[in-house]
């Protein structure tokens, strides 16, 4: 993401997820390198989940908060997205 550095073409996955709390003091960056992705020519697909009004870390505040709830579910989702159910 900045000049000189690696390709992010090559990333080694077909799926990223990236998680954004709002307040977080590294939203700007993890906005940044989803654009990147997005726009990289990778041949994969990013998706963003941004989580209104929290900080960082704020789900091991709290684990049993709707937020971190929500956020526990998404990354489920996204874990067993296209994965075989089992019998």
């Amino acid at each position: 993401m900045v000049a000189g550095g690696p390709s992010l073409v090559g990333l080694g996955c077909k799926r990223a997820l990236v998680c954004v709390a709002e307040n977080d003091v590294l939203k700007d960056r993890d906005w940044v390198y989803y654009n990147a992705l997005s726009k990289c020519g990778w041949m994969g697909v990013v998706e963003i989940f941004e989580i209104d009004g929290e900080n960082h870390w704020f789900h091991l505040n709290d684990l049993q908060s709707q937020k971190a709830k929500d956020l526990i579910r998404r990354l489920e989702a996204f874990f067993h997205r296209d994965m075989p159910r089992l019998p």
